[in-house]
């Protein structure tokens, strides 16, 4: 049996222990104040608005950035929010609950409402974490970049008018060819309506007179006719024969469906042109980029036919998803610099000499590859890593303003694709494109 000296001493002991607990649940009380004040602290000092919410939206937390972000007061109770309500379109945060299937999704960019209504651009990176109650709770960061998307709208409308600009300087390079074009047709549609005018002239007197004949006749009784009709009868047969009335009727056709095949090449040269100039639409939309070859070199036809002969070897290709207008003045800018690398290594020629533009397409693994070669002066290889640079260019004041190749690279880029070159000085060149054929 214990005494009660010591059952006391026990006592004593235990509440010591007991004593000692308390402090230290205390001062890990106070540390965990501490932690969650710096935390606290840290949460409402970045710039970023953080908060945690259930995959249905309900709010469980949101810092200082988050609430000025959607226009709430700091002290304004978040229990009956909903993230949901909070976005511009109900779509978009299907979309994104789509994406957070994968525990994750980063830089998630949509519009949101704040609480006035005011609509505004948010970035928004979230990540799964389970609760110690079990539950999922999304950490979730959003950024406003509402500027951020007004200075990318005016860079893409600079970039517009920068694209717009090089189109404009390359139809002023070839206005004299193309007008070159437009006029051969002109001239010899000119010439058969001239004809033509004539040939009816002569069809119509042949007409009139026949005309009046048979009026003449038309009053008489059959078996009275005279030496007189019978001689103007012999008169307008020997007319007939005279004007070869048969040759005219022939020849008029042939010379209505030569007018008829210059005003449809007038047509395509002017609907290519037309095509190559316009502006063109901001979203993807199917192209053929066979179609988008043999466009560019109808407009360039004056320009190439002097200088170069052409040899065309397009496989079949898919209808891709692109800007066909931004990629024609991607083959635009490559085949006018053929043409004027084959007219600098003409003029070193002794006697006559023509040069050779080669253009092959091809589908491969799920790539459309396009390469356009030439027989021109070539590249040499200390400026070959620079062809791209914005105003790089070896030509002569007045000949080009060094971004013909920057913006091809820039459109190719943008189109997910690749554009490299290989050159041989004095031999040629050779641009290959390569894009991603993601089918239409």
């Amino acid at each position: 049996m214990t005494s009660t000296p010591d059952r006391m001493a026990i006592l004593e002991k235990r509440i010591r222990d007991l004593e000692a607990k308390l402090e230290s649940q205390r001062e890990n009380e106070r540390l965990i104040r501490e932690s969650r004040a710096r935390l606290d602290m840290i949460m409402d000092t970045v710039p970023v608005g953080i908060g945690i919410f259930s995959p249905k939206g309900r709010v469980i937390m949101v810092n200082s950035e988050f609430r000025r972000i959607i226009g709430m007061a700091p002290d304004e109770d978040i229990s009956g929010i909903n993230v949901t309500d909070m976005y511009a379109d109900k779509e978009e945060r299907q979309r994104f609950l789509k994406l957070m299937e994968k525990g994750r999704t980063r830089f998630f960019e949509t519009r949101f409402k704040r609480k006035s209504g005011e609509v505004f651009w948010g970035s928004v990176c979230s990540a799964a974490r389970k609760a110690e109650s079990g539950e999922i709770r999304f950490i979730t960061t959003i950024t406003d970049i509402t500027r951020l998307k007004g200075v990318e709208k005016e860079k893409q409308a600079l970039q517009a008018q920068l694209l717009q600009s090089d189109k404009l300087v390359s139809i002023g390079q070839l206005a004299a060819g193309i007008a070159h074009e437009i006029n051969n047709p002109v001239g010899y549609v000119k010439s058969n309506l001239g004809t033509l005018k004539t040939y009816a002239s002569d069809i119509h007197l042949w007409l009139d007179t026949s005309d009046r004949f048979i009026q003449s006749m038309a009053g008489k009784k059959t078996g009275t006719e005279d030496s007189r009709d019978r001689s103007e009868a012999a008169g307008l047969c020997q007319k007939r024969r005279d004007m070869d009335i048969a040759f005219l009727a022939s020849d008029s056709r042939e010379l209505i469906d030569d007018c008829m095949e210059g005003v449809e090449k007038i047509g395509k040269i002017v609907a290519d042109l037309k095509g190559f100039a316009h502006p063109g639409k901001t979203r993807e939309e199917p192209c053929d980029i066979n179609d988008g070859i043999r466009s560019t070199l109808n407009i360039l036809a004056n320009e190439i036919k002097y200088q170069a002969d052409v040899d065309l070897d397009l496989d079949d290709l898919p209808m891709i998803q692109g800007l066909p207008q931004q990629l024609n003045q991607v083959f635009m800018n490559i085949l006018i610099n053929a043409v004027q690398a084959i007219q600098e290594r003409k003029k070193a020629q002794n006697g006559p000499w023509k040069g050779r533009i080669r253009v092959i397409t091809r589908f491969e693994t799920g790539n459309i590859r396009v390469a356009i070669s030439d027989t021109g002066t070539g590249i040499e290889p200390a400026n070959l890593e620079k062809i791209f640079d914005p105003f790089f260019t070896t030509k002569a004041v007045g000949k080009g303003t060094g971004l013909g190749m920057n913006i091809a690279y820039g459109i190719i880029t943008k189109h997910k694709g690749t554009i490299r070159v290989e050159s041989t000085p004095g031999k040629g060149s050779c641009f290959t494109i390569i894009l991603p054929a993601k089918e239409s």
